[in-house]
């Protein structure tokens, strides 16, 4: 391929087709790939692109050479290559060295469209927007790890006494803190061996239908795995909000302050 292009170029009579081909050339040359072709028996045909600088290489420097030979410690490029010569075409990304590239492979086939008798590639250096990306999930799982800290001390499960858990709850409870907290209660009350656990509402100013329906699937599902459910601090806002949404609390055990719902627990446990 190189030699066709280059023998063009090289013939006396400039024709529009060789003034087509050098600003073809000059224009790949400037650009930030690697651009490079092989015959069949791995001879490198075509090496150009600014890109080449990226990979330790000059334009050209490859031409001539058997790319078998010159990665053969590399199973993936003849895997890739014979792809390719089986009339495949095809695009990937993969690291080589400290980069990171997407190549993009063409077959070429003789004049009859019949066999593949070399293969094309126009590879591009993709490491900044690989780093960029990876610099994006890390900072995705750092915020997804904060908010789970914030989570977990928005709605500590404290064990104050052996066998009794305590959840002090502050502000708005929505689904996903719902969710959290029940997860991580459950995991406790198991792991402890918990016989109650309080839900202090102290720290809750104001409840919504949503919310209503969350603190009661988190009491059942706690007097599900054998523990007795107690609620305790419920202001009267929120109370009447309970009543009038319809949430069922003459079921509950629920106490006006923290302290008389643990000595509740604790005077049962004396008789």
């Amino acid at each position: 391929m190189a030699g066709e292009i280059h023998s063009r170029l090289g013939a006396s009579e400039p024709s529009e087709e060789n003034v087509e081909a050098r600003a073809l050339l000059r224009a790949i040359g400037t650009m930030q790939v690697a651009i490079w072709a092989m015959d069949e028996d791995g001879t490198c045909t075509l090496s150009i692109g600014n890109g080449l600088v990226d990979l330790g290489l000059q334009p050209g420097e490859l031409v001539g050479k058997n790319l078998y030979e010159l990665y053969a410690d590399q199973p993936d490029f003849t895997t890739l290559t014979r792809r390719a010569f089986a009339g495949e075409q095809f695009s990937f990304e993969a690291p080589i060295g400290p980069t990171y590239w997407r190549n993009n492979i063409i077959p070429l086939r003789d004049a009859f469209g019949e066999r593949v008798v070399r293969i094309f590639s126009i590879a591009e250096n993709i490491t900044e927007r690989v780093k960029a990306q990876q610099r994006l999930e890390e900072q995705l799982a750092l915020i997804q790890s904060q908010q789970q800290a914030i989570v977990g001390l928005s709605s500590p499960v404290i064990e104050v006494w052996q066998g009794v858990l305590v959840v002090p709850l502050i502000g708005a409870i929505d689904q996903s803190r719902a969710s959290a907290l029940l997860e991580r209660l459950l995991t406790e009350i198991v792991g402890r061996q918990s016989s109650a656990v309080i839900l202090d509402l102290t720290g809750v100013d104001t409840v919504d239908a949503e919310a209503a329906q969350h603190l009661s699937n988190v009491m059942r599902s706690v007097e599900l795995v054998g523990a007795t459910g107690l609620l305790s601090g419920i202001r009267p806002s929120v109370a009447k909000t309970m009543v009038d949404l319809g949430v069922d609390m003459q079921s509950r055990r629920t106490y006006p302050t923290l302290a008389e719902a643990l000595r509740s627990l604790f005077g049962a446990r004396k008789r």
